[in-house]
C-alpha cells in the first residue's frame, strides 16, 4: 500500500511521521525508488497508524507536503466464529447472555439484536426495558419473570461495529 507519494525535480526525502524523523528499520516501511519520495507500507498494521509528511531539501530550501493520515480498521471475528450457544431460562432463575465483543480497532461499539422471526436472517436491535437490561459490561440480562415467553426470549445477537467495520454474531 503507497501511503503517499512526493516527487519533486531535484532534492534530498525525508519523511515523518507523527512529527518525528521516521524510522526507516520500521519493518513494512520502504522507499520503493530513492529517486521519488514515495514510501510503501506493506502489511500495515496498528504500530503504522499516524500522521505522515514528506519533505524535501534542495538548494532552495525545504519543501513539505500535506500531512496524510494513515487509519486502520480492525474488527477481529467473535471467539468461536458462527457458533450459536444455547441458554434455557426458567422462571425466576437470572439468565445472562455474555458479550464477548472481539478485538477492535477503533473501540468497537455493540448493541443486542433479535431474530424478528423463526426463519428470518434479519435481526433488529432490542429496546431495553424492565424485561431486558444491559449491565456495565455488556452482558444481556433479560428479566426472570418474562424468559418462559419464546417470542421475547430467543434469538438473540450481539452486533459490534466501529466506525470503519462491521459484524454480526
Amino acid at each position: 500500500m503507497t501511503v503517499g507519494s512526493c516527487t519533486a525535480c531535484d532534492g534530498r526525502y525525508s519523511w515523518t511521521k507523527n512529527g518525528e524523523k521516521l524510522n526507516w528499520n520500521a519493518t513494512r516501511i520502504s522507499r520503493p525508488d530513492p529517486s521519488v519520495g514515495s514510501i510503501e507500507i506493506t502489511d500495515a498494521n496498528e504500530q503504522n497508524v499516524g500522521y505522515y509528511q514528506c519533505f524535501v531539501t534542495g538548494k532552495y530550501g525545504v519543501a513539505m507536503s500535506d500531512v496524510a493520515q494513515l487509519v486502520m480498521g480492525v474488527l477481529d471475528e467473535f471467539i468461536g466464529g458462527e457458533t450459536v450457544t444455547h441458554y434455557e431460562a426458567t422462571r425466576y432463575h437470572k439468565l445472562s447472555l455474555p458479550c464477548k465483543a472481539p478485538r477492535s480497532v477503533p473501540d468497537a461499539e455493540y448493541f443486542w439484536s433479535q431474530q424478528t422471526s423463526s426463519s428470518s436472517t434479519d435481526f433488529i436491535p432490542i429496546q431495553l426495558d424492565s424485561r431486558l437490561q444491559v449491565d456495565q459490561q455488556g452482558h444481556a440480562r433479560p428479566a426472570s419473570a418474562v424468559c418462559p415467553s419464546y417470542e421475547f426470549c430467543s434469538n438473540f445477537r450481539l452486533v459490534c461495529f466501529n466506525r470503519i467495520l462491521y459484524s454480526i454474531v
